[in-house]
């Protein structure tokens, strides 16, 4: 699957934010990971290297591509790029999955929010409407 398509299928991929908050009187939200990306304080988008590489340079790439000991990014692979930062996810399906699943990438995975003990979400790979988290901030999926 070319870098393009890898993109294309991820943006369409259908995840779940989860969280004891409110988020616009929505606990539960079933929407895309293109959506979920771009609706994130750090209005993150996936970008293919090439892109990338396309661009004039500046200084969130210096940084990413000094940290990471590279004179270029890489044609074949996808980046999360926000407002802060670009991250590498992968160049395949499964591997780019499992760096967004793991949380690296705007609060995809467990993550207390660090502002209020209280207050925490998840998104998750999937559609779970009835998902709810509990009083041990554990997710739990209701059939």
């Amino acid at each position: 699957m070319n870098v393009e398509k890898l993109i294309e299928t991820l943006n369409n991929q259908t995840v779940t934010l989860v969280s004891n908050m409110e988020f616009e009187n929505k606990l539960v939200e079933v929407t895309t990971l293109e959506k979920r990306l771009a609706t994130t304080c750090e209005e993150g988008c996936l970008i293919s290297g090439k892109e990338l590489n396309s661009r004039p340079m500046d200084s969130m790439m210096e940084t990413f591509l000094a940290d990471n000991g590279m004179a270029i990014f890489d044609n074949d692979a996808v980046y999360c790029e926000s407002i802060e930062e670009i991250y590498e996810v992968g160049k395949n399906l499964k591997d780019c999955i499992s760096e967004l699943s793991r949380g690296y990438i705007s609060q995809l995975g467990c993550q207390l929010t660090g502002l209020e003990e209280e207050e925490y979400w998840e998104t998750l790979f999937g559609s779970y409407p009835n998902a709810r988290i509990n009083e041990d901030y554990e997710v739990v999926i209701n059939d």
